[in-house]
């Protein structure tokens, strides 16, 4: 994970000294600027999606950790995912109240949004324990019938457009691991087409921000462009690359290598 991360950092890197050059910063504080995007936060300007890759590398690590050193149950476990993706979710607010704070406490709030921005980098631990205890509790998942999820799916959707901050992120946490728990008792990853489409899914996800950018710089030079025609330009143009990266995978060790 951490390997493609950072192949995936140097790809975007042409990306990241563009927006740098635009902004007009001193070599030195692009530079901090890179490192702390690299190691804190995920991502640099138009890589977003490489943020999870890097939160998934410290959610293993971190869960390595107490699961073989401190030996939690998996009760606490779980208890300790959501508490970490509640308090990650509100990071920004919890900053908001530290500045309130005086002396030594204002300073550690100060450092804490300087060094992480926000809270998404700690996300990713939430649902590397949730795969982890749908792994050990995969029986009881299966005795559960796929309708059960749809309804979960159904809600998680409706509390999603209806609410806002924690409460829209929790239920997008809901919908994210009832959409994986309907999946898996639905035997999809035993369908013909399910390496395919994982296949494609994980393209389509590295890719887009790129053919975005190339649009967006390229051919429209609007750094900030959005809207309709953007979003189907670069799903069409995402998925026709993918597709020829998949063709051209099995003849380059290279391409291959990427993913």
């Amino acid at each position: 994970m951490l390997k493609i991360y950072f192949i995936w950092t140097v790809i975007y890197l042409p990306i990241t000294i563009y927006d740098y050059a635009m902004n007009g910063g001193s070599f030195i504080r692009n530079t901090f600027a890179f490192f702390k995007g690299l190691l804190f936060v995920g991502c640099h300007w138009n890589s977003w999606p490489l943020w999870y890759l890097l939160s998934v590398f410290y959610a293993f690590v971190f869960l390595s950790f107490i699961i073989y050193k401190r030996e939690l149950s998996r009760k606490v476990l779980a208890i300790l995912a959501v508490g970490v993706y509640l308090i990650a979710n509100e990071f920004t607010i919890i900053l908001n109240y530290g500045y309130e704070l005086n002396g030594l406490g204002q300073k550690l709030i100060k450092v804490a949004s300087a060094v992480f921005v926000n809270g998404r980098i700690f996300t990713g631990f939430f649902y590397i324990v949730v795969g982890f205890l749908i792994a050990q509790y995969k029986q009881v998942l299966f005795r559960r019938k796929s309708s059960v999820f749809l309804v979960f799916i159904a809600v998680s959707i409706c509390g999603k457009i209806a609410t806002e901050g924690l409460q829209e992120r929790c239920f997008l946490a809901s919908l994210a691991v009832s959409v994986f728990c309907f999946i898996l008792i639905s035997k999809v990853p035993d369908c013909k087409c399910w390496h395919t489409c994982r296949n494609l899914s994980t393209k389509i996800y590295l890719l887009h921000m790129i053919v975005y950018s190339f649009l967006d710089i390229v051919i429209l030079g609007d750094r900030y462009a959005n809207g309709l025609k953007c979003f189907v330009i670069t799903m069409i143009g995402t998925i026709i690359l993918s597709f020829g990266l998949i063709y051209f995978e099995k003849k380059s060790k290279v391409i291959e290598k990427l993913f």
